[in-house]
């Protein structure tokens, strides 16, 4: 991320004290996005999580940048467990749309 944006929103994660020192060795990053189409924005915020933690699994992998914050892979992995169960992600950051004039949503 361009201009130590990854390292300046690193530090804003208390729970990880490591996460700006973490964030300034990345050399890439991965945008994930999925608009719903047919499916609902709950199914879509769903299919988002499960890409990310994908993404977390792979070598190299230092952390996940949402809602202006550097999370540590073990803490995004740990909150996307529920969706196992069937139910919504707690913390996932994830937005999306509701129908005209009722604004955003966001899970977390």
């Amino acid at each position: 991320m361009p201009h130590g944006e990854a390292e300046e929103n690193a530090a804003h994660n208390y729970l990880w004290p490591e996460a700006a020192e973490s964030a300034a060795r990345h050399r890439g990053q991965l945008l994930v996005t999925v608009l719903p189409r047919e499916e609902s924005v709950r199914e879509a915020a769903i299919l988002q999580v499960k890409l990310v933690c994908a993404a977390c699994r792979q070598r190299g992998a230092l952390g996940v940048y949402a809602n202006g914050t550097v999370y540590q892979l073990e803490f995004y992995l740990n909150a996307a467990q529920p969706m196992e169960d069937g139910a919504a992600p707690a913390g996932s950051g994830v937005d999306g749309p509701l129908p005209p004039g009722r604004g955003p949503v966001r899970l977390h």
